[in-house]
């Protein structure tokens, strides 16, 4: 009857039932029958009884199938894996908008509260997940005013990134007769160039913008009395407003859009955002499952992973640990260093701080709090994935069936492509061909890739654990024709 094979638990059906009954029959009552025809059509006692035997074990064989397919993630699909996910404690994820690491300027001690920024291309809104509080501290950078300019006098900055001072001698430049606001300006900027790879800095007339290089990390930063800061850059994350967003490109985030205050000078997104995803399909959702399978049950940190995959929104997780009681590899001292991707600032904090032990110390670029069961306030730090921009280039030779819009087709099919990585997803070369390859009508030549400002060539790129790699069309370079 139903059996199983390598493609799972098969059953027979009701005409295959009768048909099997009929042969046993036939096999049991030869030695009685001296070599006459037994008889199981519709016509004999045999056939009906053998009918009416038939239908509910070919139904008992459906009820095993459809068990085993509830209780196999292989083999459950739409309803039935809801239903396995749901019994091992996971459900489906929904329609998820898109993220957009965003960049905020403002004059210090002012605030945004419920801020939002649009798309100047597309027009989607990307709604903070918190509110903003401008200052020279936590912040990604700050603007510096040179108020005043007198031979002789010395102006200094000095910062720290992620509460780790910077090793650093303080950044000064003098001032000399005849010199304007403007040239001291320009000094400081190209010595903060000069002096040190952390930050990046330009000046604006008699004023200088200086920030973190990494435009998600936060820092400290603090000048001498010769100096003034009247603005702050906050990195914030933003979530589209509705579940049809876009990726958007570098710098397209740009328009204010709820929260205005009279201090908000400026928003940009310094990174690619990721796109709105649609409703979880039967493949991620194994994938995911699979996830859980292999680290359930192995230690805290396992059930740490499980509790952060179940916040809604959540994509990816990488847990660094450091039990020692140094500092290793920028990871804090007896605590770990979590990075998300996707879902809930507070609601990840919170599942990081009821799955830890107490006097683990959490490490990370952005700061959440968490409340304990009698409502006290706890800091939890954790970082989200830093977007590596990767950069394409090749040319073509194009065949007459060559679509006009191909070279687009090609870019997007590529982009659809980066947007399916998982943050610490190696790029291997070979495997960019099948997105490449999506239209028909050419040849591809001297295919080189590489990461934005490095060499480029035939090559895998090697993606670090808090990495993302990510590709806009400005840097998908397609040349022949």
């Amino acid at each position: 009857m139903g059996r199983f094979t390598e493609n799972g638990f098969e059953v027979d059906g009701v005409v295959a039932i009768r048909e099997r009954l009929s042969e046993k029959a036939s096999e049991v009552f030869a030695p009685i029958l001296n070599g006459a025809e037994l008889s199981t059509d519709d016509s004999s006692v045999l056939g009906r009884i053998f009918g009416i035997v038939a239908e509910p074990i070919a139904s008992l064989e459906e009820s095993v199938q459809d068990f085993i397919a509830n209780i196999d993630p292989n083999q459950a699909a739409n309803t039935l894996l809801d239903d396995f996910l749901y019994l091992n404690g996971m459900t489906r994820y929904g329609s998820t908008p898109a993220v957009a690491d965003l960049v905020v300027l403002g004059v210090i001690g002012s605030q945004i509260v419920n801020g939002s920024a649009k798309s100047k291309i597309t027009g989607d809104v990307f709604n903070f997940t918190e509110n903003i509080l401008f200052s020279n501290t936590r912040c990604n950078g700050v603007r510096i005013v040179i108020p005043t300019v007198s031979p002789g006098d010395i102006y200094t900055l000095t910062y720290s990134v992620d509460g780790k001072p910077s090793t650093n001698e303080p950044i000064s430049v003098q001032s000399f007769d005849g010199d304007t606001k403007e040239d001291v300006a320009q000094r400081l900027a190209t010595m903060i160039q000069n002096q040190t790879s952390d930050l990046t800095a330009k000046s604006n007339g008699d004023s200088i913008e200086v920030y973190i290089v990494l435009r998600t990390a936060i820092g400290d930063f603090d000048v001498s009395p010769t100096l003034s800061i009247d603005a702050s850059f906050i990195p914030v994350v933003a979530m589209s407003a509705t579940y049809s967003a876009i990726s958007q490109d570098v710098g397209t985030i740009t328009s204010k859009g709820s929260g205005v205050s009279i201090g908000w000078l400026s928003v940009t997104n310094p990174y690619a955002s990721s796109p709105s995803k649609d409703v979880e399909t039967d493949q991620e959702a194994r994938k995911r499952w699979y996830r859980y399978k292999a680290r359930d049950g192995f230690g805290e940190y396992d059930h740490l992973y499980i509790a952060l995959m179940s916040v809604p929104g959540v994509s990816f997780v990488n847990i660094q640990k450091n039990i020692t009681s140094n500092e290793l590899n920028g990871r804090v001292n007896q605590g770990i260093s979590v990075i998300v991707q996707g879902g809930d600032g507070d609601e990840i904090a919170q599942a990081i701080f009821d799955n830890i032990s107490v006097g683990t110390a959490t490490d990370g670029l952005l700061e959440y709090f968490a409340k304990d069961i009698i409502n006290n306030t706890h800091s939890i730090k954790l970082s989200r994935p830093v977007h590596t921009p990767i950069k394409i280039t090749m040319s073509l030779k194009a065949l007459p069936n060559f679509p006009t819009n191909g070279k687009s087709i090609i870019k997007q099919s590529i982009i659809d492509y980066f947007n399916r990585l998982d943050v610490g997803e190696d790029i291997l070369y070979s495997r960019l061909f099948d997105p490449i390859n999506s239209t028909q009508g050419f040849s591809v030549n001297n295919l080189q890739i590489g990461r934005v400002g490095g060499n480029i060539g035939i090559q895998d790129i090697t993606i670090k654990f808090n990495e993302l790699a990510t590709v806009s069309p400005e840097n998908i370079l397609i040349g022949g024709g």
